[in-house]
C-alpha cells in the first residue's frame, strides 16, 4: 500500500507537468501536488499503511508471547484501516461530482464495506487452507457461520452505497455504455455479480451443508475450493476498480 501510494504519487506529478517525466525531480512540481487533495490522499495511505504494518506486527508479537491480542495492537490497525479508508475523501469523484458532503460519505460506506467484504473473503480463503494444514477442518463450519451474517451486511452496504455514487456521477443512462468510465464500470459489476454468485453458492449451500456434517472432508474442500475462487474474483473487482479511477480523470 505505501509502495502504490508513493508510485500514484509519482504518476500524480507527472501528469501535472503535462506528462513531462522531469517533474519528478522539480521540488516546486513535487510542491505542488504535495499541498494538493492528492498529496493528503497520499499521505493519509502511506500513513495508513505503515500503522496497519506496524499493528499487524504488534498484534502477532504479542499474540505469539501471550497467546491473546493485544487491544493497543488492533487499536493501530484501525487507525491505519481508517486513514486508508478517509484517504478516498481527497481523490476521485468525491472531490468532483455532487455534493461533496453526499458523496464523501456514499464513498465511505463503499470503500468501507466493500473493504470488510474483500477482505473478509481473502482471510476466509487463507483460514480455511489452514485448517485443512492443520486437519482441523471442523473448525470451518464456526469461521464460514460467523463470516456469512458479516459479509450480508457488508455486501448490502457496498451495493446501496455504489448505485449512490453511480447515480451520483452519471448525468444520464447512455454514459454507461457511451464513455469509457460506464463501460469499465459495467466491467466491474459483471466481475461483482460473478462474485455474489459464488458467495450466494456458499451462504445458501456449502455453510448449512457444514452445519450438518461439519466434519466432512469433502464439503470442507469444495467450500475451500468456492472461497478461494470469490477471493481470486475479488482481486480482479479491485483491478477493475482502479482502472474505473483511471477512467474518471
Amino acid at each position: 500500500m505505501v509502495v502504490g501510494a508513493a508510485v500514484s504519487f509519482g504518476a500524480q506529478v507527472v501528469v501535472e507537468e503535462a506528462g513531462e517525466w522531469s517533474a519528478m525531480w522539480s521540488g516546486s512540481a513535487v510542491g505542488d501536488v504535495a499541498t494538493s487533495t492528492a498529496g493528503t490522499a497520499t499521505g493519509l495511505r502511506v500513513v495508513g499503511g505503515l500503522a496497519l504494518m506496524a499493528g499487524a506486527r504488534w498484534a502477532r508479537a504479542q499474540s505469539s508471547a501471550t497467546g491473546t491480542l493485544a487491544r493497543r495492537a488492533l487499536a493501530v490497525v484501525g487507525v491505519g484501516a481508517a486513514g486508508v479508508v478517509v484517504a478516498h475523501l481527497f481523490d476521485g469523484h468525491t472531490v468532483t461530482e455532487g455534493n461533496r458532503l453526499v458523496t464523501a460519505l456514499a464513498d465511505l460506506v463503499h470503500v468501507g464495506a466493500a473493504a470488510v467484504w474483500g477482505g473478509g473473503v481473502l482471510m476466509l480463503a487463507l483460514v480455511t487452507r489452514r485448517h485443512r494444514r492443520n486437519d482441523v477442518a471442523g473448525r470451518t463450519r464456526e469461521v464460514a457461520t460467523r463470516f456469512s451474517v458479516v459479509a450480508t451486511v457488508a455486501l448490502g452496504a457496498t451495493g446501496a452505497a455504489g448505485v449512490a455514487l453511480t447515480a451520483i456521477v452519471v448525468s444520464s443512462p447512455s454514459d454507461l455504455w457511451s464513455t469509457e468510465w460506464g463501460r469499465t464500470l459495467l466491467v466491474k459489476v459483471g466481475l461483482v455479480l460473478l462474485v455474489l454468485s459464488a458467495g450466494a453458492y456458499n451462504h445458501r449451500v456449502l455453510v448449512p451443508q457444514l452445519a450438518a456434517s461439519p466434519d466432512s472432508p469433502a464439503t470442507a474442500a469444495r467450500f475451500r475450493t468456492v472461497i478461494t475462487w470469490e477471493a481470486v474474483g475479488f482481486v480482479a473487482v479491485v483491478v477493475a476498480t482502479a482502472l474505473l479511477m483511471g477512467a474518471a480523470t
